[in-house]
């Protein structure tokens, strides 16, 4: 059983970076609101992110 279990994880842990890039391909020929719909609330969370980044960035 211990072995099925590593193989698995093994497996898993190659696939996942594969699986990650395919979804990111698929995101990026898609419309920015087809997969998540944020509507009025979108824009306050971009500007909430980058200026969350811009204050970490110049905190390092």
């Amino acid at each position: 059983m211990p072995t099925i279990i590593r193989s698995l994880l093994r497996w898993l842990t190659m696939a996942l970076p594969v699986l990650y890039m395919g979804f990111i391909w698929y995101l990026s020929g898609q419309p920015s609101n087809s997969v998540v719909d944020l509507g009025v609330h979108d824009s306050l969370i971009k500007e909430v992110c980058i200026l969350w980044n811009l204050l970490y960035c110049i905190a390092c």
